[in-house]
């Protein structure tokens, strides 16, 4: 458009008549282009929107049907599954090996080296831990359990580990209000903050910032209420998030959580009633992904080095009717989100865990339903 009045290849003098009709003639001709229009005449593109088609992904059912899958952890290429039923590993030809006795009700598990895992469960109506240093071949009862005693109680009963993390030498453990701390791989516990089996529905998540020497532990409390808290391990302080249901609805639970790469001071939590996130350490809580009909969001996962990629799914409180499968996206940091659900009216599709790693061209996703398995879920992005 900038060439309509550019005049190089014109006599350098014209005389005024031949100007006029020359200028009249081309205004006539560029009448479709609105010649003298101010809305003609612009350097600026015409604005495409640059947002790509999002690819469906492919959804694969990877067996286990039946199981409640409670947690996946990708270890060594392959997949480790705990399940109300024992702990299964799904091999890199996508085969099944029972890797403990299947009257074991798995909470958690902590990986200590390649070989090396901790399982906290329930049996025959008690609590245990068990550790295996061949890759799951053989298993050993830890004495004592998850308590307060170096020795198996007689008659005090051990209180579950729902959560366990290994890191730094140290093994953390949460029960129903105890964080604990064992430094022999679980014959010993110190209590750093809570009590013993105390008052409270129980703990569900334990992270650790390594950088900051703080440990995040939580649950539900004893009237349903969302609890988090922040142990920091250096100058032994609890801090209490007690604002985190200003946005996640009440009752409730935290689930899931996450540190930022990216952004100090940034943590995210999942739970039910949605996804949140707090730039400030928890003293403060925005929406990220909130519902008010409760719905559980378990986990997530956010990828890309702007952490702008965030995969999750979530659980209708039902146990035993066919729910859809639904795995939700945001490509934007979670300001929009696009749904896909899997085919298949007879699943009980509830996403009870989750995890999930990204190749060079795929994120693939796997997902441990209540009672439904486990569903790989890729999603192609190129």
């Amino acid at each position: 458009m900038r060439s309509i009045f550019h005049f190089s290849n014109a006599p350098q003098y014209l005389p005024a008549t031949r100007l006029i009709g020359a200028i009249s003639i081309l205004c006539a001709s560029l009448i479709l282009s609105a010649c003298g229009s101010d809305k003609s005449v612009t350097s600026e593109p015409v604005p495409v929107d640059p947002t790509p088609v999002d690819p469906t992904p492919e959804f694969t059912h990877m067996g286990l049907n039946e199981h409640v899958v409670k947690r996946l952890v990708l270890h060594n290429n392959g997949l480790l599954v705990a399940t109300d039923r024992g702990l299964y590993r799904l091999d890199q030809q996508e085969q099944w090996q029972l890797l403990s006795s299947t009257d074991w009700d798995i909470y958690d598990i902590a990986i200590v080296d390649d070989l090396h895992f901790i399982l906290s469960y329930q049996s025959r109506g008690g609590n245990h831990i068990s550790e295996s240093i061949d890759g799951g071949a053989s298993w050993l009862e830890v004495p004592g359990g998850f308590s307060q005693y170096n020795e198996t109680p007689k008659d005090e009963s051990v209180e579950p580990a729902f959560r366990l993390l290994y890191e730094e030498g140290k093994l953390y453990g949460s029960g129903y209000d105890a964080l604990a701390v064992s430094e022999d791989l679980g014959q010993t516990w110190q209590k750093l903050v809570g009590s013993w089996n105390g008052f409270a529905r129980g703990t569900s998540l334990v992270a650790r910032n390594a950088s900051e020497g703080a440990v995040w532990y939580g649950g539900q409390g004893a009237f349903e209420n969302p609890v988090l808290r922040r142990y920091s391990e250096g100058d032994l302080s609890l801090f209490e998030v007690s604002n985190i249901d200003d946005v996640l609805p009440v009752p409730s639970s935290v689930y899931g959580f996450a540190f930022s790469e990216l952004s100090p001071g940034r943590v995210y939590v999942s739970g039910e009633g949605g996804i949140v996130y707090s730039d400030d350490e928890g003293e403060n809580w925005h929406p990220l992904h909130v519902n008010d009909n409760y719905r559980f969001y378990f986990d997530f996962a956010l990828f890309s080095e702007s952490e702008e990629i965030f995969y999750t799914a979530g659980w209708d409180k039902n146990y035993e009717s066919p729910q859809p499968l639904i795995v939700e996206v945001s490509r934007d940091s979670g300001m929009t989100w696009q749904s896909f659900q899997y085919d298949d009216a007879d699943l009980l599709g509830g996403v009870y865990s989750l995890t999930a790693h990204r190749s060079e061209s795929v994120d693939t996703l796997y997902l441990g339903l209540y009672k439904g398995g486990v569903m790989k879920v890729e999603f192609n992005r190129q």
